[in-house]
């Protein structure tokens, strides 16, 4: 949705309450000078981790065969004790 800054102003908080109340939402505002979105600060995070997670070619590429595997079904299941376990072996090989 856009609005001019004008009707931005005169009810701004409505307006914040409408972008807190959406996940994923946002709201364009026209200025004269250009426009500026208001973004859900969960939303923004998301795109910001997002972006650091495919700023990397070959991260991007083990993320997107990743989630083919997974579309196939070739899942493994794991517990956090396994993690934990994993962790913790990891942890004594560096020291």
């Amino acid at each position: 949705m856009a609005i001019s800054l004008t009707a931005f102003r005169q009810n701004i908080y409505q307006h914040v309450k409408q972008v807190l109340a959406d996940d994923s939402g946002s709201l364009i505002i026209n200025t004269k000078d250009g426009d500026v979105e208001l973004v859900n600060s969960a939303e923004l995070r998301s795109l910001r981790e997002f972006n650091h997670l495919f700023s990397s070619p070959a991260n991007a590429s083990r993320l997107l065969a990743s989630i083919e595997r997974a579309k196939k079904g070739e899942t493994v299941e794991v517990t956090l004790e396994d993690i934990d376990k994993l962790m913790t072996k990891n942890n004594e090989a560096v020291v």
